[in-house]
């Protein structure tokens, strides 16, 4: 049986135990987008902030007589007119062509390529890409591909290897702030690509940062030849069931048979001018899967946040997150959910659907003396604002189906940027990291 003050006792005095505010730093702009690169065990950060500029810290922790002591040092601001709806490709790739490369997206739509060695920005003109989204790494055969949609809704392809030679793919009708997602679907080494296509203006609910929806998504697979040429051809295309919409920016991956042998599921939320948003999840062969039930009121709409085991594999939702924000964690085999309210990981208008982070807790969060582990329960970790975006919440789900605060980080602002959880020091526990609209970045560091 679980007993919740057996957890807070472990904790010596409850929740303030599990994670300290380790430093904030302040920079001159609200910071939407962090991002970590371990460089040789050297300890990145980068910061994209509001005002298009991209920020370069060093990351560092030391013992000292009085404990372990955070710093962060900052190396480089680099102004390149970032767009504040698209987030850099920072490669971590050790030995390829983008080794210490960031690659980044402006205002105006062209390419900077970012040395991070030598602080040099390189710019690639005339690319005429989409402000709206982020450029992302394709690898094939040690070839390294990126992908990015151009401001017509066009996948172009940037060879690094060939001085960024762009190609178009071929394949249009795309929305410009759609996701370009990589994974594989079928298990088969190939990775698949995602995107939202077919453009329509019939439901202009305006939640994602235009009146813009999708009435499709385009699977495309890998089909390059034997002489190394990088082609993608269509797999298979994805629609909303009758009269609805894909209400999103993103697919959602999600393998809810919880075996990496089998094909992965894609969530989407279909919106419609009757009962608004539900979730729809498809088989890579485009058969449903899975429909919730709607919210029942047009122009209501529901975030997908992810999955991940919560007293078994559940579906993660952030319903009305402008309204109640409803935190629903919902069995897909049996329709059964639990859920609770002051919860919100979205602004209305905004692209940035990353200020959430679900942590798989399976080998521990806090080191070799986690307690998490220790007491052997059953859930993952979910990192979410609430209702006003100044108080993050870590979440998770007890054996009898309740779902309980361990712990809440204050900020001084409303939250900007995505989570970013790694062990961005070293020292061998994860840390939080998030940005607020005054420019603050946090650490919170694991103890």
């Amino acid at each position: 049986m679980f007993i919740l003050s057996d957890y807070v006792s472990a904790y010596g005095s409850g929740q303030n135990q599990l994670f300290s505010l380790e430093e904030k730093i302040k920079i001159p702009s609200s910071v939407i987008w962090v991002q970590y690169y371990n460089n040789n065990d050297e300890h990145l950060l980068f910061s994209q902030t509001e005002d298009g500029n991209i920020h370069q810290f060093t990351i560092g922790s030391n013992k000292s007589s009085s404990g372990i002591n955070f710093n962060v040092i900052e190396r480089a601001v680099y102004e390149i007119f970032a767009s504040d709806s698209s987030s850099p490709l920072v490669s971590n790739i050790i030995n390829g062509t983008l080794h210490n490369k960031i690659v980044s997206v402006s205002n105006d739509g062209n390419m900077a390529v970012i040395d991070i060695d030598t602080n040099k920005i390189r710019w690639i003109n005339n690319t005429h890409l989409s402000p709206f989204t982020t450029p992302v790494l394709y690898t094939i055969n040690n070839t390294q591909i990126i992908l990015t949609l151009s401001k017509n809704g066009t996948l172009l392809q940037f060879d690094p290897q060939s001085n960024f030679t762009s190609k178009s793919m071929n394949f249009t009708n795309i929305l410009p702030d759609s996701r370009v997602i990589i994974d594989d679907l079928d298990n088969d080494a190939l990775d698949e690509v995602l995107l939202l296509s077919k453009p329509t203006d019939r439901y202009p609910h305006g939640a994602l940062g235009d009146r813009i929806e999708a009435e499709g998504l385009l699977i495309l697979k890998y089909c390059g030849d034997a002489n190394n040429i990088f082609k993608l051809c269509l797999k298979n295309m994805l629609e909303p069931p009758e009269n609805k919409v894909f209400e999103s920016l993103s697919p959602f991956v999600v393998n809810l048979n919880g075996s990496n042998n089998k094909d992965k599921q894609i969530a989407l939320v279909a919106s419609d001018n009757m009962v608004g948003s539900n979730i729809v999840i498809y088989g890579i062969d485009s058969k449903v899967l899975f429909s919730s039930e709607p919210i029942g009121k047009p122009f209501r709409w529901m975030l997908i946040l992810g999955y991940g085991n919560f007293n078994g594999l559940k579906l993660v939702v952030n319903e009305v997150p402008h309204l109640d924000g409803i935190i629903k964690f919902i069995n897909t085999k049996n329709e059964m959910s639990v859920e609770t309210n002051g919860y919100s990981a979205h602004n209305y208008g905004s692209r940035n659907i990353d200020s959430i982070k679900i942590i798989e807790t399976n080998s521990g969060f806090c080191g070799a003396n986690d307690v998490i582990r220790s007491i052997n329960y059953n859930s993952d970790l979910v990192i979410i604002p609430d209702l006003d975006k100044d108080l993050l919440n870590i979440l998770y789900v007890t054996p009898d189906d309740k779902i309980i605060s361990l712990k809440t980080f204050p900020l001084e602002s409303s939250i900007m940027s995505n989570i970013l959880v790694e062990d961005i020091d070293g020292d061998g526990n994860k840390d939080i990291i998030a940005g607020d609209k005054l420019g603050n970045i946090y650490f919170f560091e694991c103890i």
